[in-house]
């Protein structure tokens, strides 16, 4: 079966052609390169990656994800991050989604305020004229009423919340407004907020698949789990999803493959 990662963020250890953000954030040594992940993915049966860009390694400078998604587009495509506030990045995402980018992941301005604004109005609009994928990243539930209004706006565009909105169990409130979205069906789960095994979390993820549906979730392992996960690995991380959320080959077959081919790779789906 073909499976899919829909959630890496990839890393070099070269600084002079990847300049890093001031004190980045770095993965252990070796891990997160692009190397890394080609090795790790045939280790672990992983056919297709979709790579997002590290931001707490490189901010908005997507460099290193366009390289390597130019590399490697029989299997690989790109989500990259860009100042929502700024004027020039619905042009720039353009240019991106040119290189082979096929998402956008969409954050609060960087000055603060409020999730939906002009900016982040402007990059919607010109994601859905170029076919592209919105990832909503934010956490707590200030986010939600405007995140109901760009999905209400914007229902021809396709959506994905990154990490289910980092769902926990000692978080329920996360939970009940990711529930209330599911009336969205331009609205996409990334099922990839547990970092243990744990039955708290399974319970979680199978209540949210159950609500939205194996056609709207996907499965995001985190790469590199040595980051991210590091009681995981990336095998078991999947294993969580593969064999304790879903209930069913039907649940399997949609969520590590049909759906995330179907949003991330269409052309291959």
């Amino acid at each position: 079966m073909t499976i899919v990662e829909t959630h890496a963020h990839l890393s070099s250890e070269d600084d002079n052609r990847y300049p890093t953000t001031p004190n980045p954030s770095r993965p252990p040594a070796g891990a997160g390169t692009v190397e890394h992940l080609e090795r790790s993915r045939q280790e672990a049966g992983i056919s297709h990656v979709v790579a997002v860009q590290t931001f707490s390694q490189y901010g908005h400078d997507n460099r290193l994800l366009v390289d390597a998604v130019a590399d490697h587009r029989s299997w690989m495509v790109g989500v990259c991050n860009l100042p929502s506030e700024a004027p020039t990045s619905p042009d720039e995402l353009a240019r991106l989604a040119d290189g082979g980018v096929r998402g956008l992941r969409l954050e609060y301005p960087e000055g603060g305020g409020p999730f939906h604004h002009p900016g982040s109005v402007a990059l919607c609009a010109r994601a859905r004229d170029l076919g592209l994928v919105v990832n909503i990243h934010a956490n707590g539930t200030d986010f939600y009423a405007d995140a109901v209004r760009l999905l209400a706006e914007f229902p021809e565009l396709t959506f994905c919340l990154d990490h289910c909105g980092y769902q926990a169990p000692d978080r329920p409130e996360i939970e009940s407004a990711v529930l209330e979205l599911t009336g969205f069906d331009n609205l996409h789960l990334k099922m990839s907020f547990w970092a243990i095994r744990d039955e708290a979390y399974i319970a979680i993820g199978r209540r949210l698949l159950a609500d939205f549906g194996p056609d709207r979730c996907m499965w995001g392992g985190n790469f590199p789990a040595e980051k991210w996960h590091p009681e995981l690995t990336w095998a078991d991380h999947l294993a969580v999803m593969r064999d304790d959320i879903c209930g069913s080959d039907g649940e399997r077959e949609a969520t590590l493959s049909v759906t995330p081919l179907r949003v991330w790779f269409p052309d291959q789906a």
